[in-house]
């Protein structure tokens, strides 16, 4: 045990940095968290978001649905993105959408990539009016023209701006966002065209993508918007230019590490109203209730920080993350997504069957419309799984296995011990350990203590580290993946088997209306789901 203080023991803060704990340990998530709040103090940080954003991330880029009460959704969107741009490092654009939105698929796909139209106050409404009132006069430009005044989009951009930029800015005359190819195009009393600027579309080529995009308001979309969206995730690739009259349209590949994440309204018994496809593409999601302390602190917190950065009009540098130095390390991601592999993490075939058995048994169940829960839902939970096991979030089930698996351990240096529980059991734990004095790294399951020098816990894992799920595991992951793709069912008449009780001519049961001395009630997903897992 080296001499250094463990996290948040720390005796000379100002000369000590917090050490982020070992990966598969209990304690890790939370060391995460002091590591950060110690890093940045003040920063809201919701423990919730954050692990959600972190599983998904470490599973493999799943796309994550947050809900909440209506008055918090910007708060939970701005929490969010605060996490990609200051915490973990990422290129971020949010937005929000209101109603009514009519715009074009074509415009709204480029409206969420492209930051490069966005010029100065990206974060407010009145810029995108100004553009709108632009744009009145160029007649290729229908499509963005409604769009201008429908969504108030804010952009990360990590070059830091000037109060001159931001002046010059101000006072630039705006112009039609390269959305098209022909962006300073104009028409004569003919009709024909005149002017085409191509550096825009050159340098729109040449920019950079998000990698993440927080949004909000995508319920206020059509139908067609969100196949164009389901599409640009599909074919991983973005479409600028559909819309131009006359001219090609160009293609960008979306980022390998691209995530989204989706604030809606929480509704206990409905799906969100989205494209059911798309929602499908939505791996985890998580019912947010923020805590005083974190409104407390998202109301002290600079609001430029959740507003955007200002850049000048014409001004199409590629976009960076907001932080040249994010609070988190860079490798600490990859990292961890390596580690939340098979390689890694073992599921044991009794576990994989659990995993099965209670998405199927949501499925099938009576109440619930689980028309969406199929193979891609058993995929994202196996991932999910092992994501949540490197991280620990506070898994107590893995903690008591380690702890009774150490009281059958042999002492003997450079030994393997396997620790089997009875036939019948669903879980086996493996330790593996490495020799003294070798400079390997140590062992995963040992207790998180400070590294030599500036060198953190979490770099010094063995790289053959193994770790086992436990039944604990998923039954906190699973009902996060299916939640969001149920629905509780209207009443009796509209289960499966209910054409052989009710006839097409007998009225409804209204809910909570005694039916043979019982009453009906639409209980919500949370409550079903509760009663479901613990038969399964």
């Amino acid at each position: 045990m080296s001499g250094t203080s463990p996290v948040g023991h720390d005796d000379s803060p100002q000369n000590i940095t917090p050490q982020l704990g070992v990966p598969g340990t209990p304690d890790f998530f939370a060391s995460v968290l002091r590591f950060i709040r110690t890093t940045a103090p003040g920063i809201p940080l919701d423990p919730v978001i954050f692990q959600s954003i972190m599983l998904s991330v470490m599973a493999g880029n799943k796309h994550v649905l947050l809900r909440a009460k209506d008055e918090d959704i910007t708060i939970v969107q701005n929490l969010a993105a605060l996490i990609f741009t200051d915490i973990l490092g990422y290129t971020t654009h949010k937005h929000k959408i209101v109603p009514p939105s009519d715009m074009s698929p074509s415009s709204f796909i480029s409206s969420l990539f492209s930051s490069s139209f966005q010029g100065a106050p990206t974060g407010r409404l009145d810029s995108f009016k100004r553009r709108g009132k632009q744009s009145r006069s160029h007649p290729t430009a229908q499509g963005h023209r409604r769009q201008a005044s429908e969504l108030n989009a804010s952009s990360s951009d990590t070059s830091p701006t000037t109060p001159r930029e931001r002046l010059d800015a101000k006072h630039r005359q705006p112009r039609l966002s390269p959305f098209h190819h022909a962006t300073a195009t104009r028409s004569d009393s003919s009709g024909a065209v005149v002017v085409e600027d191509l550096r825009v579309q050159q340098e729109l080529e040449n920019s950079r993508l998000p990698s993440a995009l927080v949004l909000t308001g995508l319920e206020h979309c059509s139908a067609p918007c969100h196949r164009a969206l389901l599409r640009t995730l599909l074919e991983n690739r973005v479409t600028f230019g559909e819309d131009s009259d006359g001219a090609e349209a160009s293609f960008r590949e979306i980022p390998p590490d691209f995530i989204i994440v989706y604030v809606c309204p929480f509704d206990p018994r409905e799906r969100p109203p989205i494209h059911k496809i798309l929602l499908n593409k939505f791996s985890l999601s998580v019912a947010v209730a923020l805590h005083p302390s974190t409104l407390e602190a998202h109301a002290t917190y600079p609001a430029s920080d959740f507003s955007g950065t200002q850049t000048p009009s014409l001004s199409f540098t590629p976009t960076q993350p907001t932080k040249a130095n994010p609070i988190l390390p860079r490798e600490f991601l990859p990292r961890l997504r390596s580690f939340s592999t098979p390689a890694h993490v073992n599921i044991h075939p009794s576990i994989r069957l659990y995993i099965a058995d209670l998405i199927s048994a949501a499925r099938h169940h009576h109440e619930l419309d689980g028309t969406l829960l199929g193979v891609r839902s058993v995929e994202d939970a196996e991932a999910l799984v092992r994501a949540h096991r490197v991280l620990g979030a506070g898994d107590v089930g893995s903690a008591l296995i380690e702890r009774t698996a150490a009281l059958s351990m042999t002492s003997a240096a450079g030994s393997t011990l396997s620790f089997h529980p009875e036939v019948g059991a669903d879980v086996a734990v493996h330790l593996h350990w490495v020799e003294e004095g070798s400079l390997t790294t140590m062992s995963p399951r040992r207790p998180a203590s400070a590294a030599s020098g500036d060198e953190a816990d979490w770099l010094r894992v063995d790289p053959r580290a193994k770790w086992d799920v436990s039944e604990v595991d998923a039954a906190k992951v699973v009902p996060r993946v299916i939640s969001h793709r149920l629905r509780v069912r209207d009443g009796p008449e509209d289960e499966l088997m209910a054409s052989i009780i009710f006839m097409a001519t007998t009225p409804r049961i209204p809910t909570g209306v005694e039916n043979n001395g019982t009453a009906w009630r639409r209980r919500t997903v949370k409550e079903i789901l509760v009663k479901l897992m613990a038969h399964v």
